[in-house]
């Protein structure tokens, strides 16, 4: 008896991976792209010209073709990043945690002349998490966040630690542009920005290492009126 072939129907699961996984690849090829082209312009011209040039002008078209090859190889430690090893939860005191990562925060924000407040009203508790992923977590939304401050009057950013819901919610909010309502479903998806020469990983990766840690990663924004980033996550307490 033959057996019956099996449909494989389009899920709104399936159409949702298809998409981003469309967006994800047009990312990589526009950036690719323009990286590759700008390389052999600069080649071309280059070797076309390297008789007439003097010493200084092919020092000059060496030292661009270097930069866009550094810039290429930028990109590909990025990728490499997005696909760094597993985070290891272990149970990690938030106190100690939040003391040890806010004193190099605040300083850089100081030096940048952004104000900064925090909270840490959860108290002790014990995270399950990867310390050291957590810390590069925040470090990228710190990082989103200056830079959606540019330009800003009295640029501010305030990081929380709040229970919430029986879990463990750390919260990076900023009083910046914010992003816009067409670009929400696209934040997280890899490649994928809004900033002029960003590599559009900083965000999908942290989205990712939150989601390995058990946890999830939540994007609060309006155009115009800032934006808040929520890592939440387990802990070995009950709030």
């Amino acid at each position: 008896m033959s057996r019956p072939a099996e449909h494989i129907g389009a899920s709104d699961d399936n159409i949702k991976s298809i998409e981003l996984l469309d967006q994800a690849y047009s990312a990589l090829r526009h950036e690719l792209a323009n990286s590759v082209n700008s390389l052999k312009i600069t080649l071309q011209v280059l070797a076309a010209q390297y008789n007439s040039f003097d010493e200084a002008k092919r020092s000059e078209y060496l030292d661009r073709a270097l930069g866009q090859v550094a810039r290429q190889q930028h990109f590909i430690e990025k990728l490499r990043s997005y696909s760094a090893p597993e985070p290891e939860n272990r149970p990690v005191p938030l106190l100690v945690f939040w003391s040890d990562y806010l004193i190099p925060v605040s300083e850089r924000l100081a030096r940048l002349n952004i104000g900064f407040s925090q909270d840490c009203s959860a108290g002790a508790c014990m995270v399950s998490a990867d310390k050291d992923a957590l810390a590069r977590v925040l470090d990228c939304l710190i990082d989103n966040a200056v830079d959606a401050l540019q330009d800003v009057d009295r640029p501010k950013i305030s990081l929380t630690a709040q229970a919430r819901e029986g879990r463990l919610v750390i919260s990076v909010e900023d009083n910046g542009k914010g992003v816009m309502n067409e670009h929400h479903k696209k934040i997280l998806v890899p490649l994928f920005s809004t900033k002029e020469g960003g590599d559009g990983l900083g965000l999908s990766t942290s989205y990712r290492i939150v989601a390995k840690m058990g946890g999830e990663l939540r994007v609060i924004s309006a155009r115009g009126q800032g934006a808040t980033v929520e890592v939440w996550l387990n802990t070995m307490d009950s709030f």
